[in-house]
């Protein structure tokens, strides 16, 4: 028991001096970002990757710790080019993260949606009248609890001038620490393969992030094809030179899952 208490004395050292500071550096500040991000908004995905895993196995364990590992290296991949260039830009840019992942994770636990390319292109292409449907105490509780307060509690660090060569090194520590629990848990891989798509989708905030950008750059099917055509079952359809003669049901494209107010129940991730 003794050697437990002497294992928690440097985390609680740690925290206790976080909560006594009014400055801190850069990278502790992303640190705690991360942080919360990890034990916060992704709750849904440690949900899915409990739910698929068999947690009397080491290798489940590796791949727990690899998907923290693997959220820790994409802030930081994500975050140094800007905060290099541009410090300033740091703490508005995460502080409006926390508030877009709370969004995020309303609409994941809620809707049980997952924020692949599709669903962004369906996102970006919703008009307000049909964003309006959304609005509810519920969205509004998230935001506050888990976006603006949180957000709030952050800003009160102020973020010491950088120097970028300590900035740089300790980024580097980091990224190698990562990298290096990759390599060394290749047992890993199937796994992350196989579940690739549910693990792009369900982490923030890179899953809205990276899915806006191959939105835009992409052709999504979805958003920028032509409406799908299908045939009325009751119908007879007469195809003459190709074309198509009788009644038509048009399926608009980028519609979004209904609101949470409707009586059907939100489809469940596979």
């Amino acid at each position: 028991m003794q050697s437990i208490k002497d294992l928690m004395k440097g985390p609680i050292a740690v925290v206790s001096y976080l909560l006594k500071s009014k400055s801190i550096g850069m990278m502790s500040y992303w640190l705690l970002f991360v942080l919360w991000n990890i034990l916060v908004y992704n709750g849904p995905l440690w949900l899915f990757a409990m739910g698929e895993l068999n947690l009397v196995s080491g290798t489940s364990y590796a791949i727990l710790v690899n998907i923290a590992l693997l959220i820790l290296f994409t802030t930081l991949v994500f975050l140094f080019p800007i905060g290099f260039l541009f410090p300033w830009v740091i703490k508005p840019l995460t502080l409006t993260l926390m508030v877009l992942n709370s969004v995020a994770l309303y609409f994941i636990t809620t809707y049980h949606v997952m924020f692949d390319q599709s669903m962004m292109g369906k996102l970006l292409n919703t008009s307000y009248v049909e964003a309006a449907g959304y609005y509810n105490t519920n969205i509004f509780a998230y935001i506050v609890l888990l976006g603006l307060l949180p957000a709030f509690l952050l800003s009160r660090y102020t973020i010491r001038p950088i120097i970028r060569l300590r900035l740089t090194v300790h980024t580097l520590f980091w990224i190698v620490v990562c990298v290096l629990t990759f390599y060394g848990t290749k047992s890993t891989r199937p796994w992350f393969d196989k579940h690739q798509a549910p693990l792009m989708g369900l982490a923030l905030p890179g899953a809205y992030i990276i899915h806006s950008v191959t939105s835009f750059t992409a052709a999504d099917p979805i958003v920028d094809a032509p409406p799908i055509i299908q045939d009325d079952e009751d119908s007879d359809t007469d195809v003459d030179d190709g074309q198509v003669t009788d009644h038509l049901d048009v399926m608009e494209p980028g519609t979004l899952p209904e609101p949470e107010s409707e009586s059907e129940p939100a489809p469940v991730i596979q």
